[in-house]
């Protein structure tokens, strides 16, 4: 679902703002992340899941977006690469190839895909 709606998000993102986008994905998301964890069946956490990723999907064109346009000329190549940067950490990490998954002394580990939503 995520990868298929990428370049319909964009084209939305260029029609409806693109600030205004990411704050729509960053509610979506939220709100099915939180249905996900509350979800009682399979059946519910794959309707959920495919919600989250649609708002994932408005997430990432409308943020780089926000960062070309945010960005000075001379400094837009820097900006991008700490976007990129950001976003290989993050999918690293959700598959543990950054931290393992007890790396907090073995504390309550919520797991990749909480980790990953947090700095959201």
């Amino acid at each position: 679902m995520f990868a298929g709606l990428l370049v319909l998000a964009g084209r939305f993102a260029d029609l409806l703002g693109r600030r205004r986008l990411f704050k729509i994905g960053l509610v979506v998301f939220t709100i099915t992340s939180g249905l996900c964890a509350l979800s009682t069946s399979i059946d519910m956490l794959i309707v959920f899941r495919v919600f989250q990723g649609a708002g994932a999907a408005m997430l990432v064109p409308a943020s780089l977006g926000v960062v070309v346009h945010a960005s000075p000329i001379e400094h837009r190549s820097h900006s991008l690469s700490l976007w990129a940067a950001a976003g290989a950490v993050v999918a690293l990490r959700e598959r543990g190839w950054v931290l393992p998954p007890a790396a907090n002394g073995g504390a309550w580990d919520a797991g990749p895909p909480l980790d990953a939503s947090v700095p959201i």
